[in-house]
């Protein structure tokens, strides 16, 4: 099995718990009384524009030197198809059995789903069944597109083909009117969140221990100090400000724990476990919360603020320990079923190819 970077792992578990505890302030509402979370929770949406540079890099930093390889693309797609469509198809029937049987106990605040169009997470003008899931129409939409980067161009285009694309987003962005599904996806600003990810792989994967710190503290101000501005100066969470806050700030961070991995750092081992099962928890984490607080709803209603704290530690653990027997139980079985064995491993790099591109010695393997 090739080695993962611990970093980047780490980093996924941070995106998803973001989202997690943006979720959390939505289903505590959900209970009398005022909450305990503050509307300030919102932004930790912003995990997914972490989420997006991430898969940039990582589907970058896995395709050096297979540019133009004969085959390569078509198992590229094939590859990337496997890691997102299975798991979903659990939750995304999982669900539906239950939107058939009580149609009102699903995304009722979100309108009538599509239901084939949610199936096969292609864009539409309501929100999907699962709802989270209109992230994993980016992700499909940027796989395709770099497939066909991989087709077609020689690893010394990509850099020039990576700043046109992006050019061409802001132009239609700017030019056109992107209500229409399609349009809105080809055309919205978080594309260049994935871009910006590339361009990480591309030019910042060389970094030193040193570089890489400064880049990671840069990167967590950038969230920090983004959501504040965002906040105070009442700034919509919208695609704009939210790609040109975290976009940047999360290309940091991940050129930062890169960094600081070559550099010797160590990673915390059960973050790095949330991060493996990253995807699971992105995926069942509204489910879990939502059972959990209708159960918590039968046994106790109180409007005390200990009870709605209580709410919260219950659930964040309740959709962590699920997110941790999902992977172990439905997605790494499926992967290894698909993909084989040695390649079970969430978005597998081998690091030594990697600082032999970059010209640099290898981090020790454990």
């Amino acid at each position: 099995m090739r080695r993962k970077f611990a970093g980047i792992q780490c980093l996924r578990a941070v995106a998803a718990l973001l989202v997690v505890f943006y979720h959390l302030q939505l289903f505590e509402q959900k209970l009398p009384g005022a909450p305990v979370m503050p509307s300030q929770a919102i932004y930790g949406m912003s995990g997914v524009d972490l989420f997006f540079v991430i898969s940039g890099f990582i589907v970058t930093t896995i395709s050096l030197g297979k540019f133009g390889r004969p085959g390569y693309a078509s198992r590229f797609l094939r590859l990337r198809f496997f890691r997102i469509y299975p798991t979903y198809w659990v939750y995304f029937f999982g669900l539906l059995a239950v939107y058939l049987a009580a149609p009102g106990m699903v995304n009722k605040t979100h309108g009538r789903p599509d239901l084939l169009l949610s199936l096969l997470l292609l864009p539409q003008s309501g929100t999907p069944l699962l709802f989270v899931s209109w992230t994993l129409v980016f992700e499909l939409f940027f796989y395709a597109v770099f497939a066909v980067l991989l087709r077609w161009l020689r690893q010394s285009q990509l850099a020039y083909v990576l700043g046109a694309w992006a050019i061409a987003v802001v132009a239609g962005n700017l030019a056109l009117n992107i209500e229409q599904p399609v349009l809105a996806l080809v055309f919205s600003p978080l594309i260049l969140e994935f871009i910006m990810g590339c361009a990480v792989a591309l030019f910042l994967a060389e970094l030193g221990g040193k570089a890489g710190l400064v880049c990671l503290v840069l990167g967590g101000c950038g969230f920090i100090l983004g959501s504040a501005c965002l906040d105070m100066f009442g700034v919509p969470f919208a695609w704009w400000s939210r790609t040109i806050v975290y976009g940047p700030s999360a290309a940091m961070l991940v050129a930062g724990v890169i960094g600081i991995e070559r550099g010797g750092a160590r990673f915390s081992p059960p973050l790095v476990a949330i991060g493996d099962a990253s995807y699971s928890l992105y995926l069942s984490h509204i489910l879990v919360l939502g059972a959990v607080v209708q159960v918590w709803l039968r046994l106790s209603a109180s409007p005390a603020p200990l009870n709605h704290v209580a709410l919260l530690v219950v659930e964040l653990l309740a959709a962590i320990v699920w997110a941790l027997i999902s992977f172990r139980c439905i997605e790494r079985p499926i992967l290894s079923a698909l993909r084989g064995p040695r390649t079970v491993a969430v978005a597998p790099i081998d690091p030594t190819f990697l600082f032999a591109m970059a010209g640099r010695p290898a981090l020790r393997r454990s």
